[in-house]
């Protein structure tokens, strides 16, 4: 959305919790860049996708980060979940007073 280079992490070559929280600083810094830069201009902006199988989407820049933010939601519900599971206090999902 920002049209720059996507940032892509294998996965498979993160080894330790320290490598997993230097990529979620450098993920949370760039979202906060760009979320800092929104306005009611961009909101108006259609973002073109194209499927594997060619076939091309248009989604507007406002509906995109809807999407993006529950899908967030989305992953707090799988961590306090994971948390339960092994006896630990699940992280709150309240995003007003988060320090996200």
């Amino acid at each position: 959305m920002k049209g720059t280079q996507v940032l892509v992490k294998d996965f498979n070559s993160i080894s330790n919790l320290e490598e997993v929280i230097e990529f979620s600083n450098t993920t949370k810094s760039q979202t906060l860049n760009y979320l800092q830069s929104y306005n009611s201009d961009i909101e108006k902006r259609v973002l073109e996708v194209k499927s594997k199988n060619g076939k091309t989407y248009h989604f507007p820049y406002e509906k995109v980060l809807q999407h993006i933010i529950t899908h967030e939601v989305h992953h707090i519900g799988q961590l306090s979940v994971w948390a339960r599971e092994i006896g630990k206090k699940p992280i709150s999902s309240d995003l007003l007073f988060r320090q996200i």
